[in-house]
């Protein structure tokens, strides 16, 4: 029974360190993707009222203000696993207790970041949406250029906590890893 339960636990982490990587791989996505709206969103934000930008410059910048990105982790591995009542099989504490502070801790304090993000993107798009007439180049920039329209654009800056998040998330998770190699039984585990 105790041979069948580690047989067990050794195939959950072997996906575990799977999911894991491609965690790791998206967080590094998303800090890329974030800068790329932050550096949009400071060009937006620098534009002077009454100096209408190039249509070419201006336009995809106008458009990319739509554009939004969220981690979606790996996780029905785990959350089956938990449901099992199977965790509690992973002998080694200090693992059981880091996957347990990923999945239920840094994760929800990034999705806490993306969210407040997500809020200040609505606020700046009900602006937008409110306040169009003609829908039209000129019409955008005009509204961008308010001092409320200035304001939101620079509200939509991803706060220095946000990127933390993202950071811990990945840096706790290939700590787990490293606990996962470690595991006993797991240079076994990848060849059944």
């Amino acid at each position: 029974e105790h041979r069948h339960q580690q047989h067990e636990v050794r195939t959950f982490l072997a996906g575990l360190k799977h999911d894991l990587q491609d965690d790791i791989r998206e967080t590094d996505e998303l800090v890329t993707d974030y800068k790329r709206f932050d550096a949009n969103f400071r060009y937006l934000a620098s534009l002077e009222p009454g100096k209408m930008p190039d249509e070419k410059t201006f336009g995809p910048a106008y458009q990319f203000i739509d554009a939004n990105r969220y981690m979606l982790p790996t996780k029905s591995r785990f959350d089956g696993f938990l449901m099992s009542g199977k965790l509690t099989n992973i002998e080694d504490q200090e693992l059981l207790s880091g996957i347990l502070a990923l999945y239920q801790s840094d994760l929800p304090q990034v999705q806490t970041s993306e969210g407040g993000w997500a809020t200040r993107q609505r606020k700046l798009r009900d602006y937008r949406d409110e306040g169009l007439d003609r829908g039209d180049a000129a019409d955008y920039f005009r509204l961008l250029t308010t001092s409320k329209g200035k304001r939101l654009l620079n509200q939509m800056g991803t706060t220095e906590q946000h990127y933390e998040r993202y950071r811990n998330y990945a840096e706790h998770a290939r700590k787990i890893i490293r606990m996962i190699d470690a595991y006993p039984g797991m240079a076994d585990a990848g060849h059944h």
